[in-house]
């Protein structure tokens, strides 16, 4: 138990309040040796003041019978029945779990909002894959637009060169014609001489 010597200063001296609760009066208020506390006795033990408070009870059970309930706050039964809903009204009821959607629901409505959510989440899907379907279509039928548009362009830029190649050849294959005739007639003329030579003699 905290206590303060005789010799020590005023302000030092404790006060023990209801047996557990102990403070420094040099805190609160510069006290001298005679001061007591309203309601607090002054204890002399080995030249230490000990002052003890008794500390009034608030709460204390007398007597106990059984009875009827006192509600001293002025709350009814009555009055706290008429905020329960019927149990009838929630028969055969559901409550969402989500706070903004917070309700009674029946089991027809929460079964329909079920379908009618997979029903949402399977159109998504499906959106997505027909999104994803028209993107690889297109891009593929760009893509031989553009080829079929490109050679098309292609060939008409470059018909006038085409025709000269064409040309040319034309003229590479009737010269080519021409020397292997002349090559021909050459060789022919030559056995034919031979021949006549062979027979002459």
């Amino acid at each position: 138990m905290p206590s303060s010597k005789e010799n020590e200063k005023k302000n030092d001296h404790s006060i023990l309040i209801n047996d557990m609760q102990i403070r420094e009066l040099s805190k609160t208020k510069d006290l001298n040796s005679s001061y007591v506390p309203k309601g607090g006795q002054v204890t002399r033990i080995n030249g230490q003041n000990i002052v003890t408070v008794d500390m009034p009870k608030e709460q204390t059970v007398s007597q106990f019978e059984p009875g009827k309930i006192h509600d001293t706050r002025g709350i009814r039964y009555s009055n706290v029945q008429k905020g329960i809903p019927d149990a009838n009204v929630k028969k055969n009821a559901r409550f969402r779990v989500s706070e903004l959607t917070r309700g009674p629901l029946s089991v027809e409505a929460e079964e329909e909002e079920r379908i009618e959510t997979e029903v949402q989440r399977r159109l998504a899907v499906r959106i997505e894959e027909l999104r994803a379907q028209t993107t690889t279509d297109a891009y593929y039928e760009g893509f031989n637009s553009g080829k079929t548009d490109g050679h098309t362009e292609i060939m008409t830029q470059s018909a006038p060169r085409l025709k000269a190649f064409e040309s040319l050849l034309a003229s590479f294959e009737a010269e080519e014609e021409e020397r292997i005739e002349t090559e021909v007639q050459r060789r022919l003329a030559v056995r034919i001489e031979e021949l006549r030579a062979q027979t002459t003699t």
